[in-house]
């Protein structure tokens, strides 16, 4: 995933500065949020393979190791969550840049929120 504001919006002037409100909408509105829409449209044709169940992937995985499937979507969030703690700790060198680990850390979140909906909907 490009994420050009690496490039082209942060510069040494504004680096770990104050962050204003308009400015954090327009990161939310032109980086963000449609960073998360590409992955989680990209994660669903390449993970859940299945357009009838979202949570595919997380309920092999679930059948494979005998887990629930929040349990399965856990697993998948801590290992962007040991990530992006030791990007904070100051290891850089990582195989994906810390905005792909922060944008599938969210859309585990909202495939577990959605888990969770859909459970309650259920019982």
């Amino acid at each position: 995933m490009n994420y050009e504001y690496t490039t082209t919006y942060l510069t040494e002037e504004n680096m770990n500065t104050e962050l204003s409100t308009e400015e954090y909408e327009h990161i939310c509105d032109t980086i963000i949020e449609p960073t998360l829409d590409k992955l989680r449209k990209g994660g669903q044709k390449e993970y859940a393979q299945d357009v009838k169940n979202v949570f595919a992937n997380f309920q092999r995985v679930a059948d494979d190791i005998d887990v629930t499937v929040d349990k399965a979507i856990w697993v998948y969030m801590r290992k962007h969550v040991d990530g992006i703690k030791s990007h904070i700790k100051g290891h850089k060198s990582q195989r994906e840049p810390i905005g792909g680990r922060i944008g599938d850390l969210i859309t585990y979140l909202k495939l577990l929120w959605a888990y969770e909906i859909k459970n309650e909907k259920v019982e």
